[in-house]
Formats: C-alpha cells, sequence, structure tokens
C-alpha cells in the first residue's frame, strides 16, 4: 500500500465491520484484488473505527488530493463515503465502489460484480455522473424509507452473519411484520398533498435496495428526480403473498402500491417513524428530501458484470 494519495492516488475507504464483520476477515482479498490492477497508481487503504468514520475519511482524503476515492464495504460505507465527499469542494474525486457489504445495492445498480470486476472498473472503469438524494441534510445513493423498511433494516443487525443480503432481509421482515402497524402519513411533493396510513414511504435515487428489492423499477439516477414508492394500509397476509413482486419491481402493479416522481417531499408520520437511509437508520420523522442532479462521479464498469445481467441502465 502506498502511503500517500498526494499524487492524485486512490484512496479505499474500508469498513471492516462490512457485512456482518465478514468484511474483517478479507483484508488479503482486498489488497490482492487492487494490487494486481494499480499498476503505477499510488493507493492506500484506511479502515473505518466507527460510524461517521467513513465520511471524515473521505473529505480528508478528498482535500489531500485523491483522484479517485473508493467505498470498500456495503451501501452504508458508500453511503459515509458520499456524505465526506459532498463536503469537498467542487471538483470532487470520483467514487469507486468495491462491495464487501450485505447488501450491495449500489454496485448492483452500477452492474459490479466480484471484487475483482470492482478493482478493475476502479482503475479503468468509465467515469458517469449521477445524481445524489438528501435528506435532512444526510445525502445518499440508492433509497431512504419510513415505516416498515426501516424496522427491518434495524432487524438486519441482529441477523446471523451466515446469511446473505436478500435472506438477512426476508428473515428479518417476516419477524418485525407481526409486531408492526400502518402509520398515519402526511406526504407533499411538488405537485400535490396527500394523506394516508402506509405501511412504508421509500424516496428512491436508484432501483434497488434490501439487497436485492426493486423498490423502484423506473428509477433513473440521472434524471433529477426522486421515485417515491408509497405502499398503503394491508393486511399482514396480503403483505406476505405480494412481498417476493418486490424483486423483480412487480409490486408496483398492486393496488395498495402508488408510485410518485418529484424532485422534493416531505413525509410526516404519527407516531413518529425511524428513517432508514441506504441501509442504515439515520434519525427519524419528519423528513424533507430533495435530489442534485449529476452531484457525483462514479466509475461504473466496461463491461457490466454478466452474472448480475446488468447494462448500465441511464441515459448519460
Amino acid at each position: 500500500m502506498d502511503s500517500s494519495t498526494a499524487d492524485g492516488g486512490v484512496t479505499v475507504i474500508w469498513n471492516p465491520q462490512a457485512g456482518g464483520g465478514r468484511s474483517a476477515s478479507r483484508l488479503g482479498e482486498l489488497q490482492a484484488a487492487i494490487g494486481a490492477r494499480a499498476g503505477a497508481i499510488s493507493w492506500r487503504i484506511a479502515p473505518t473505527l466507527g460510524a461517521g468514520c467513513g465520511a471524515d475519511l473521505a473529505a480528508a482524503a478528498a482535500q489531500s488530493g485523491s483522484a479517485i476515492v473508493a467505498a470498500a464495504g456495503g451501501d452504508g460505507t458508500c453511503c459515509e463515503v458520499l456524505n465526506g465527499l459532498m463536503r469537498a469542494s467542487v471538483p470532487r474525486p470520483a467514487l469507486a465502489v468495491l462491495p464487501m457489504g450485505t447488501g450491495n445495492d449500489f454496485a448492483r445498480t452500477l452492474g459490479i460484480g466480484s471484487l475483482d470486476h470492482a478493482a478493475e472498473t476502479m482503475f479503468a472503469g468509465q467515469r458517469k455522473r449521477i445524481d445524489a438524494g438528501c435528506v435532512n441534510g444526510f445525502w445518499f445513493l440508492n433509497a431512504a424509507g419510513c415505516g416498515f423498511d426501516a424496522v427491518v433494516a434495524e432487524g438486519v443487525r441482529s441477523m446471523p452473519r451466515s446469511l446473505p443480503g436478500k435472506w438477512a432481509y426476508i428473515f428479518a421482515a417476516a419477524v418485525a411484520l407481526p409486531r408492526f402497524s400502518p402509520v398515519t402519513t402526511v406526504l407533499v411533493t411538488e405537485a400535490e398533498r396527500i394523506e394516508t396510513r402506509c405501511m412504508l414511504c421509500t424516496v428512491a435515487n436508484a432501483r434497488n435496495y434490501g439487497g436485492g428489492m426493486m423498490i423502484a423499477p423506473d428509477a433513473k439516477v440521472d434524471d433529477g428526480e426522486l421515485d417515491i414508492c408509497v405502499l398503503g394500509e394491508i393486511g399482514r397476509i396480503q403483505f406476505v403473498r405480494a412481498f417476493p413482486s418486490v424483486f423483480r419491481g412487480r409490486h408496483v402493479n398492486h393496488p395498495k402500491v402508488r408510485m410518485i416522481r418529484s424532485a422534493t417531499i416531505s413525509i410526516t408520520m404519527n407516531p413518529v417513524a425511524p428513517l432508514l437511509v441506504d441501509g442504515d437508520v439515520i434519525g427519524t420523522t419528519p423528513a424533507q428530501f430533495s435530489v442534485v442532479p449529476k452531484a457525483i462521479e462514479v466509475l461504473a464498469p466496461q463491461k457490466p458484470c454478466a452474472t448480475h445481467g446488468w447494462r448500465w441502465p441511464y441515459n448519460m
């Protein structure tokens, strides 16, 4: 590992706690993947030491002159790194993703598969400018949610480490559902005010969250808008029957689901509900959402991962 990024090299912000702690045992794999592709480019790994540390490290890396700042972890790590980069002056370093987390939804959006594929993308990928969502002053890449999905995310933290992302979220949802009741909600978008009772309200910048759930199948990260999924009051049995459809984006056809598009939205819930931001619970409602078009440059693969079946889905 090179000790300096002042020459415009790469800073890799590594979260050892990502993936339920599995990331800590993969440091050698991470170093090998980067070292095999870095060539003469200088790079270093900066481990996070706790919540919020990734943002501080990213801001410091930008200040020191890093050309690329990579998030080695899950979606929460990517979110922290984004928040650090958004503190930096323009032009900001490009954001790269090295998936080592539970859900890895932003990597999925970009078409990044294995750690080797991610390292190749970091040094030889194509640069794309994408939007960043903002909620209560906190930036996000994938989605922020209020209600049931936030309760489920809290439960994922206590799941067995052996469970992969998708199954961790499914198991946590099964545990949380019997104890959850719909919440009285007021939503205000650019075009309308909605009063309803709902299970959840998810505001998406990208299509996926929660380990592969396609919560907003028509969302694009470069359109300057947010896609909002509102799940109304629904019985538990009906919810269980409908839940699998979210992994293919087919939930949007359910009569209790409403999809809205807006550049801004405010959400108030009674009682107050936890706020989920890119996999981590950060605060509670009320929440004010907005989007900043083309806010950050990311590195996407020249050839997306075949096992995901993704192509870069946005018109750049």
